[in-house]
C-alpha cells in the first residue's frame, strides 16, 4: 500500500486553507497549513513533503517566488500554485498552476503521479 501524500499548503486565507488541510485529510494524507511564504520556508525540509501548493497573492513574498526558491533548493519536489487569476500563466520555479476553482481530486492524482514520476526518477 502506498504512504500517505504529505502537503504543504501556504494560503493567507483561512477558510482556503482549512478547507484544503481538511479535505487532503479526509483522502488520508498529511497536509500542514501555514499563512506566508517566510512561515513555509521556515517549515520546509527536504524530504518532509512531497509537494507544496501554494496561493499566487501572499502578504509579503508571493506564492511564484515561494516556488522558485524552493525549486532552487528542492528542484524535484513539485510546486503548485493556486490562483483565482484565470489569465494567469504559468511562473518559473512552477510545475503546475490550477485556476480556483478546482477539483481536488484531480488534484491528489496529480500529486500522486508526481511521486511515483519522483520515486522511479530516484530508483
Amino acid at each position: 500500500m502506498a504512504r500517505n501524500l504529505r502537503i504543504l499548503i501556504v494560503d493567507d486565507d483561512q477558510v482556503m486553507l482549512e478547507m484544503l488541510r481538511m479535505t487532503f485529510w479526509n483522502y488520508g494524507h498529511i497536509a500542514e497549513a501555514v499563512e506566508s511564504a517566510e512561515a513555509a520556508l521556515e517549515l520546509f525540509a527536504p524530504g518532509r513533503f512531497d509537494a507544496v501548493i501554494t496561493d499566487s497573492y501572499l502578504p509579503g513574498m508571493r506564492g511564484e517566488e515561494l516556488g522558485r526558491i524552493i525549486k532552487q533548493q528542492h528542484g524535484e519536489i513539485p510546486i503548485i500554485l493556486i490562483t483565482g487569476d484565470s489569465t494567469a500563466p504559468l511562473p518559473d520555479g512552477v510545475d503546475y498552476l490550477w485556476h480556483k476553482p478546482f477539483n481536488m481530486e484531480v488534484l491528489l492524482k496529480v500529486l500522486i503521479g508526481e511521486r511515483r514520476r519522483t520515486a522511479a526518477n530516484q530508483a
